[in-house]
């Protein structure tokens, strides 16, 4: 499964590709810089501070947020891509503790 990626360049511009203008690309999606402030994605913290059920949650919980409001905004693609995230995120621990694996493609 290829995953769909937002970026945003120096200039501040959302693309699906690198700006032509500058070659800093960031991706806000998967990767936000400031998610990694203090050298630990915050995502990785905060799944080894919660119970297994507690993060599965959170993950629900984030899906659901962004999913939500995603049609109050302009461009409600890169809101519709965190939800993905998340739900990319917990469907590991569901398939792991189940013990199957994911059907496919």
């Amino acid at each position: 499964m290829s995953s769909i990626k937002d970026y945003q360049c120096g200039h501040g511009k959302l693309l699906t590709m690198p700006c032509d203008e500058c070659t800093a690309v960031t991706d806000m999606v998967n990767h936000p810089p400031h998610y990694k402030v203090g050298g630990i994605e915050t995502i990785d913290y905060i799944q080894a501070k919660l119970t297994s059920e507690q993060f599965e949650g959170f993950c629900i919980g984030n899906a659901l947020k962004y999913i939500s409001r995603a049609d109050h905004k302009e461009d409600a693609t890169e809101d519709l891509h965190k939800a993905v995230w998340y739900l990319n995120r917990l469907l590991p621990l569901k398939v792991s503790k189940k013990g199957t694996n994911p059907p496919s493609e």
